[in-house]
C-alpha cells in the first residue's frame, strides 16, 4: 500500500490559505489561480517522501487539472472581450441607426424651439419657429439638426408637418 507523507510543513500555504480565507470572506468566495496551482504543486514535489515518490498518474491529473483551469482562464477573458466588442457595437450601432432616421427628415417642414430664446438668468424662453431642416450633423456622437442654420436638439421640434400636396418641388 503506497501512502504520501503531508505531514512536512508548507509555511507560504498556511499564509496563502489565511489571506484567502479572509478575502474570500470580503467578498463571499475564495479564488484560486494558476500561480497558486503551480506553488501547490511545487510544495508537493519538495515536500514529497524521495522512498515513496508521487504516483505518475496523479502527477498527470494534476498537469491536466492545470491546463484545464488555464483553458477556462483563456475563455474567460475571451468572452470578456467578445462582450465589450459586442457593447461597443451595439452603442455604435444604435447612434448610426439614428442618424440615419434622422437624415430622413432632411427637407422635412418642423416647427422648433428657438435654442437661442434665453431669458436674463439663462432659462430658455418659449419661442417657437419654423424651418425645414436643411442637414443632420453629430456634436459628440449626439444628432442634431441643422434648422435655418441654427443647431436643434432632436427634443426642440416641436412637430413635424406634412408636405403640401399642391406643391410641386
Amino acid at each position: 500500500m503506497t501512502t504520501t507523507s503531508t505531514t512536512a510543513p508548507v509555511p507560504w500555504l498556511a499564509n496563502s490559505s489565511a489571506s484567502t480565507t479572509a478575502a474570500g470572506a470580503s467578498s463571499g468566495q475564495s479564488i484560486l489561480g494558476k500561480d497558486d496551482f503551480f506553488k501547490l504543486l511545487i510544495a508537493q514535489l519538495e515536500y514529497q517522501d524521495p522512498l515513496e515518490p508521487m504516483d505518475n498518474t496523479e502527477f498527470i491529473s494534476q498537469m491536466a487539472n492545470f491546463s484545464s483551469l488555464e483553458q477556462m482562464n483563456n475563455l474567460n477573458n475571451s468572452f470578456g472581450q467578445l462582450s465589450a466588442d459586442f457593447n461597443y457595437y451595439m452603442v455604435n450601432n444604435f447612434a448610426l441607426q439614428q442618424t440615419t432616421g434622422m437624415a430622413n427628415m432632411i427637407g422635412q417642414e418642423v416647427s422648433y424651439q428657438n435654442p437661442d430664446s434665453v431669458d436674463e438668468e439663462g432659462n430658455l424662453v418659449e419661442d417657437i419657429l419654423s424651418g425645414t431642416i436643411s442637414s443632420v450633423l453629430m456634436l459628440d456622437g449626439i444628432p442634431f439638426f441643422m434648422i435655418n442654420d441654427q443647431i436643434v436638439a432632436l427634443n426642440g421640434v416641436l412637430e413635424i408637418k406634412q408636405p403640401d400636396p399642391t406643391v410641386e418641388d
